[in-house]
């Protein structure tokens, strides 16, 4: 535990923010130095803070968001790593390129805290006697390494849309399209089993390249069955973002939800929904409130907190109704 965390601490660095509140927190995390209690005492108190900021909406740039997913990088808790990733890639969508690395490292600590693998190599432990660092749980069957490039900075130019991913991608929304009987609904269920095979063939070809081919292929992995493919069609919406595809952005976070969703969480972004028998009335029937700011769940084209609220308190109108 402590060597894990010790190597976190080193790996983090918080940048200058625009809003003046977090020069204090920025502050006092300098003083705390790298002694893990203190510097997770430190997170704690910052957590504390930024979610008052969140509550009035105060955290509102790339530079504040980017700081604050440092501040809270330190919380020994599930909701300290949810607020790191949150916070990094908001910061990502809006602009700031920096962010690409940080998103994978809250990435790999939010699964590694979850109970699974890490994604992209970027936890490490403290150096053996050799000087090498160990990669934490990597998992053997990670993303595509185009993603980990764009995060990074380093990954080539994209070559133009492929086009059979576009096809792929327009023949799973044309499937969901006037879905009216049993029958209807079987058809769609077996068409999206070779198609996810395919796009799943094609990034293991690296035939994705560009932010239009990772959108695609999300948009067709986010119709799957599992942990696995919500993750990873959440992955590619990150490598999306990163590559400046902003079509990409209420993706993210409806990738992010389902995953959180399916592993036993609440979703954070209010993106899911469950309708009646009739598909009249649709209810919000877990969410984390109050969850993401205002200004968060913009960025990533979710309902308000508000929004958020009233579906979640719709849904608990039907429950104590007699």
């Amino acid at each position: 535990m402590t060597a894990l965390l010790l190597s976190a601490l080193l790996s983090v660095q918080t940048a200058s923010a625009d809003n003046p509140k977090l020069a204090p927190l920025v502050a006092a995390e300098k003083a705390a130095g790298n002694e893990y209690l203190g510097r997770m005492r430190t997170s704690v108190r910052a957590m504390r803070a930024l979610r008052t900021m969140m509550d009035a909406d105060e955290l509102r740039t790339a530079n504040d968001f980017h700081t604050a997913s440092g501040l809270v990088f330190n919380v020994p808790a599930y909701e300290g790593r949810l607020l790191a990733h949150e916070f990094a890639m908001t910061a990502l969508m809006l602009g700031k390129k920096e962010s690409g690395p940080r998103v994978k490292l809250t990435w790999d600590r939010l699964q590694h805290n979850g109970g699974h693998p890490t994604r992209f190599g970027a936890m490490t432990g403290r150096p053996d006697k050799d000087g090498t660092r160990t990669i934490l749980d990597p998992d053997p069957d990670g993303p595509p390494p185009i993603i980990a490039q764009v995060l990074g900075g380093t990954a080539p130019e994209p070559a133009a849309e492929n086009a059979e991913l576009k096809a792929l991608m327009e023949a799973d929304q044309a499937d969901r399209q006037n879905l009216k009987t049993a029958a209807d609904w079987d058809r769609m269920a077996d068409n999206d089993v070779p198609r996810r095979a395919r796009v799943l063939a094609i990034l293991r070809e690296g035939k994705a390249s560009s932010g239009a081919d990772l959108y695609d292929a999300a948009l067709v992995l986010q119709h799957g069955t599992g942990y696995r493919d919500y993750m990873l069609a959440h992955e590619l919406c990150l490598g999306a973002i990163a590559r400046g595809y902003a079509e990409a952005a209420w993706l993210v976070s409806r990738t992010y939800d389902r995953m959180l969703e399916n592993g036993g969480h609440a979703q954070r972004y209010a993106t899911q929904s469950m309708g009646d028998a009739g598909g009249q009335s649709f209810f919000i029937v877990s969410t984390d409130l109050p969850g993401p700011s205002d200004t968060m769940r913009k960025a990533f084209k979710s309902p308000t907190r508000t929004e958020a609220k009233k579906g979640y308190d719709d849904w608990l109108r039907t429950i104590d109704a007699k």
